[in-house]
């Protein structure tokens, strides 16, 4: 150092500057280092330059090596993101709505209409369905009940006969005597469910008109579903002076029409095993009409019987017809236990109109049975 020259103090060490947009405590992904800035990208952290010293002295940089850098998706990166959602809740929503549609029961009335059958047999409930939803769907039920009318089967039982009184094994969500043959309706499919009735003959008055109709049925996915129905005002079995009622309910009955009458007990057939007894009944139709009977069964189930002569039995209008049934205790428990019959149970057919029935014989068939049975179950 020459004469006359000044010793400068040796400058002491730059101040650290805080950036007024960094607080004390900064994360590793709130900064970047130097190197990976716009400035020198060959730059390493920790290397001196001019670039680094000029970021020191100005106050911009943290240190000497990195400085403040907010993190902020690229353009692509964010698109595909937003895209990637956009699939994954279409996809989503997608399964819901097809569970959805794949369980849904939706069937609408579009009409519905009362009227006699051409055999004059009954009154039929005409019902217009239609599969409102987007999947396949099944009837296997409907439930219609309406005072003054009686149901009849949909199982392929005797016409006349309700589901439950045949012992129909065919039982719907709605309760016995309202299943009907499954029925598959696809997407806005039209099907045709005729419910048949006869009317109650013992009712003489008009009840009021049941408007309500219950469905049974499955989904797609097999779920057991129910429904109801509203039927339109105008639908009714009752026409104008029930002229159609009077019309079916002045034809024969079986019933009604059909005397049964005990003719006797016969003899007691003691030379075969087990001992049989029988006794004879008489059979006579109207003069009008013929009547086929096509079951007679003992009303003891202790016992087992069979007819002369042989099953079906047509009694022509105005006739009589005698038949002998020859009978034996099958179990003498159950036969002194239900030993107060009272006759014989009938299935028989008139005019289309099947009806079964316990004819009741009296007090004379009543005790003669008795008397029978105490011989062969009591050893005498």
């Amino acid at each position: 150092m020459g004469p006359g020259s000044q010793r400068l103090p040796r400058p002491g060490p730059a101040p650290q500057l805080k950036h007024p947009l960094v607080s004390e405590t900064v994360g590793v992904s709130d900064i970047e280092f130097l190197g990976s800035g716009d400035g020198d990208e060959d730059a390493e952290p920790g290397e001196s330059g001019p670039d680094a010293g000029s970021d020191a002295a100005s106050g911009t940089g943290i240190g000497s090596a990195c400085r403040w850098y907010r993190q902020k998706p690229s353009g692509p990166v964010a698109a595909l993101s937003a895209a990637l959602l956009v699939v994954v809740t279409a996809a989503a929503f997608a399964v819901v709505t097809q569970q959805r549609q794949s369980d849904d029961f939706d069937v609408t009335l579009i009409s519905a209409q009362y009227t006699m059958r051409q055999d004059a047999s009954g009154i039929d409930l005409a019902l217009a369905l239609q599969n409102a939803g987007p999947t396949m769907i099944e009837l296997t039920g409907v439930a219609v009940y309406q005072p003054g009318l009686i149901r009849s089967t949909q199982t392929g039982d005797a016409a006349g006969v309700t589901e439950s009184e045949a012992g129909a094994t065919t039982a719907s969500a709605l309760g016995p005597g309202t299943a009907i043959t499954s029925l598959a309706l696809t997407p806005k499919d039209v099907e045709i469910v005729t419910v048949p009735f006869r009317y109650d003959c013992a009712v003489s008055s008009f009840p009021a008109v049941s408007r309500s109709v219950g469905l049974a049925g499955f989904s797609a996915r097999g779920t057991a579903h129910t429904a109801r129905l509203t039927l339109p005002a105008y639908v009714t079995p009752w026409q104008p002076g029930g002229v159609l009622r009077s019309a079916l309910c002045n034809q024969p009955t079986p019933e009604s029409d059909l005397n049964v009458r005990y003719a006797g007990i016969g003899s007691t057939l003691m030379q075969l095993t087990p001992v049989r007894f029988d006794y004879t009944i008489s059979l006579t139709a109207p003069t009008a009409t013929p009547v086929t009977v096509s079951s007679i069964s003992q009303d003891n189930p202790g016992i087992a019987a069979s007819v002369d002569p042989a099953l079906p039995i047509e009694v022509l209008d105005g006739q009589t017809v005698l038949v002998t049934i020859t009978w034996r205790v099958m179990s003498c428990v159950i036969a002194t236990s239900d030993r107060s019959a009272v006759g014989v149970k009938i299935t028989a057919s008139a005019e289309q109109s099947v009806q079964t029935w316990d004819a009741r014989l009296g007090a004379q068939f009543t005790r003669d049975l008795d008397a029978e049975i105490t011989t062969v179950c009591s050893g005498g």
